[in-house]
């Protein structure tokens, strides 16, 4: 099946948005539960994300992977 221009933008938007929801949910929320957010009680990080540092990642890693 051929996606034309409009649909492949669509899906890429979604993706995006997919991803976005998960960043924050994981990295930028503190759960009632946990007290903290799950990436701080997994060890991955040690300090809550702002949407600020969320936003700048994917240019963060764009930059690192042309150097």
């Amino acid at each position: 099946m051929l996606l034309h221009s409009w649909q492949h933008f669509f899906w890429r938007w979604i993706e995006f948005a997919v991803a976005l929801h998960f960043m924050y949910y994981n990295f930028g929320r503190i759960h009632q539960t946990l007290r903290v957010s799950p990436a701080m009680e997994a060890g991955i990080t040690d300090h809550l994300w702002s949407l600020e540092e969320i936003a700048a990642l994917p240019e963060a890693l764009d930059r690192e992977s042309s150097n």
